[in-house]
């Protein structure tokens, strides 16, 4: 029997909207989070060390940039509240993170230098970046056949910074629009950030898929503003919660949003 795509078998859907980070590209490539952090901190150290002079602890400096960028994992949400609307879901300002450091240190310097430090510590953090080997292929199968496609991603990071390193992946040659927190100020899974991503596609909700690795921003918050969605995850990783649900669709990899009959990838 022909096998189908997984688009295929959505013939409304006109686009596609993709994470980034666990998605198109390993955000680290083969090092680990904690190692590109441990870098960026030292590197923004010497820079600061350097224009004033004053030391500064490292742990000091990592952990108050860890207490900044880690969680958006609320609680309990208030009464009423749906996650698509958790005001913990608002996006850290990196700059206002490296100006909180320089003041606990009473160092006091130009907002032009500050943003230089920002910057240095942002691109420090995203330029180990490795693109996953199909990456390419696919997104140039889905612009070959017509397809809309943007990036929604979480990020601290400028976004003048990520375009940089989409343009140089070759990303930024296949997709229309990107959409990402750190210009929004809304995290996923908060509806605004969604909704700004439907702005750009002009297309009703029910006519995107959205594709990533996590199930909370990339299925749980894209299903209830009514899209379609499908999840990245290794066979290994199945669980039975997951094998339970009946609202998304599970690839193995990017590969199978093209060429694998989506009878046996619906959950």
């Amino acid at each position: 029997m022909k096998k189908q795509s997984v688009l295929g078998s959505l013939p409304g859907v006109q686009v596609v909207l993709f994470d980034l980070g666990g998605t198109l590209w390993a955000p680290f490539g083969e090092k680990s989070g904690d190692q590109v952090l441990d870098f960026s901190v030292a590197q923004l150290i010497q820079e600061i060390e350097a224009v004033t002079g004053v030391r500064l602890c490292q742990d000091s400096v990592r952990e108050k940039i860890v207490i900044n960028l880690a969680g958006f994992k609320p609680t309990c949400l208030n009464h009423g509240e749906s996650i698509l609307d958790s005001d913990s879901w608002r996006e850290v300002d990196l700059y206002h993170v490296i100006s909180e450091i320089l003041h606990f240190y009473c160092i006091y310097t130009p907002n032009e230098s500050i943003v230089c430090l920002t910057d240095g510590f942002a691109d420090n953090l995203s330029k180990e970046y490795a693109l996953y080997s199909e990456t390419i292929d696919v997104l140039s199968q889905l612009k070959s056949s017509g397809y809309k496609m943007g990036i929604v991603s979480n990020t601290a990071i400028p976004p003048y910074i990520i375009d940089r390193y989409l343009a140089e992946s070759g990303i930024l040659d296949y997709i229309d629009f990107r959409v990402l927190s750190s210009e929004v100020g809304w995290r996923k899974p908060h509806r605004n950030i969604y909704k700004e991503a439907l702005n750009r596609a002009k297309v009703k909700p029910e006519n995107v898929i959205f594709v990533g690795d996590r199930l909370l921003e990339d299925v749980c918050g894209p299903s209830l503003m009514g899209m379609h969605s499908a999840l990245i995850v290794k066979e290994s990783q199945l669980t039975e919660d997951l094998e339970s649900k009946q609202c998304f669709i599970v690839l193995n990899s990017l590969n199978d949003l093209v060429c694998v009959d989506p009878t046996t990838l619906f959950h």
